[in-house]
């Protein structure tokens, strides 16, 4: 407790502030296959951030295609003149699929914003062209 106390009163001197800044958006949906329209098991939702590592799952739909991500947040430290352009996306992906954009913000400080939570009625993948295994091969697990 004591080094937290230190911690904070070391960083308000420096002139930093605490900030909530979004991890990532929140998305509730049912994931369909485009063509037959029926519900698609294990399609995944990830996240890719420019300049930072690489994308990772973050929720997979149900038996039934349903798919829910609560939206997520984070404490940070910044100084009342620091900014940075960010760039976040969520994409919904299945192997043999074609991965679809479901969401994105960008701009600079875009991440102290209000987080949203897209819900969709539905997302429809369609078939993809590529190996099964290729179609979500640069998403890490």
């Amino acid at each position: 407790m004591r080094s937290i106390l230190l911690t904070l009163s070391l960083l308000s001197l420096a002139g930093c502030i605490p900030r909530t800044a979004v991890v990532h958006d929140g998305l509730e949906t049912t994931v369909l296959d485009a063509e037959t329209k029926k519900p698609l098991p294990d399609a995944f939702v990830y996240d890719r951030f420019e300049n930072k590592t690489g994308p990772h799952v973050l929720a997979r739909s149900n038996n039934f295609g349903q798919l829910r991500l609560e939206p997520a947040t984070r404490l940070t430290f910044a100084s009342p003149l620091g900014e940075a352009l960010v760039f976040q996306s969520l994409w919904v992906c299945k192997e043999g699929y074609k991965p679809v954009q479901v969401g994105s913000r960008s701009g600079w400080n875009a991440d102290y914003q209000p987080s949203e939570y897209y819900r969709p009625n539905s997302i429809e993948l369609m078939k993809s062209a590529l190996l099964p295994a290729e179609s979500c091969s640069d998403v890490k697990w």
